[in-house]
């Protein structure tokens, strides 16, 4: 899919008569905490909302546009798709220039020298970062530096101020970031690949984030433990939950509905 697509449809969204504004939810996630409302995000009155994680300011998984001038520019410096080349046989997905950027990645010794983040230079979370980092058309040479600069984590409420403050003050006036779990919650680290048990989704968080979870076992198997816990008022984000062990329940077939299975366990 080409990166812009998903700014092109909420341009698209924000345009229509009557929108104030558009709340962007991947299709991996899913509302666990249906007493939230997302006018509550709203206070700040600020163009764009959104979180991050521990290694990244902003995860385009989640965000909340208000319909402003300053949106629509923003989103429409994505779709002239400046940032973007064809080097993955025209899909529009990797960023220009493409030679420049392993300069760009942090090295992570927990990692054995990996690269963190390193496929969010390409897809749309890295042209939204370009941008919000002050990046122009007109001097590429920039960008590396600028997506280095935000690759810091917005976990807790501190990190996200921090991360702010390094913003340029014409993007900052603009935006509001917010700790990761206020609209970014992760799996446990046992079931995502994250180091970080503060990302971990509680019952009180408005939504979980599934990022990289591809088992429907194990996807399963947190979602049941974690409506059980909801139940009985008895969560622990410490609790472990084993990648693909049998769960034994008979709802869930080899061609059963996961779905349906889930939203018994939710509502019923």
């Amino acid at each position: 899919m080409d990166a812009r697509t998903k700014a092109r449809f909420i341009l698209r969204l924000l345009q229509r008569e009557g929108v104030s504004h558009v709340f962007w939810m991947d299709a991996d996630s899913l509302f666990v905490n249906f007493d939230l409302r997302l006018e509550a995000l709203l206070a700040s009155g600020k163009d764009l909302i959104f979180s991050g994680d521990q290694n990244f300011v902003v995860n385009t998984g989640h965000a909340l546009f208000r319909d402003s001038s300053w949106s629509r520019g923003l989103l429409e410096s994505i779709v002239q798709g400046a940032f973007y080349d064809d080097v993955d046989g025209g899909s529009g997905r990797g960023l220009a220039p493409f030679s420049d950027w392993d300069a760009a990645y942090i090295p992570r010794e927990d990692a054995g020298g990996r690269f963190a983040c390193v496929s969010s230079f390409r897809g749309d979370q890295c042209g939204l970062a370009l941008v919000l980092g002050g990046a122009v058309a007109e001097n590429p040479q920039r960008w590396p530096v600028i997506f280095r600069a935000m690759q810091r984590p917005t976990l807790t409420q501190a990190e996200a101020a921090a991360a702010h403050a390094e913003l340029p003050r014409e993007v900052a006036e603009h935006v509001e970031i917010l700790p990761q779990r206020a609209m970014n919650s992760y799996l446990p680290p046992a079931l995502n690949r994250r180091e970080d048990v503060q990302a971990a989704c509680r019952p009180e968080d408005l939504l979980l984030h599934i990022v990289g979870v591809r088992d429907l076992v194990t996807l399963a198997t947190f979602l049941y433990t974690f409506a059980r816990a909801i139940r009985v008022g008895r969560f622990r984000p410490y609790d472990s939950y084993t990648p693909g062990a049998p769960l034994n329940l008979p709802r869930i077939g080899v061609n059963g509905s996961l779905a349906r299975w889930i939203g018994v366990k939710f509502t019923g």
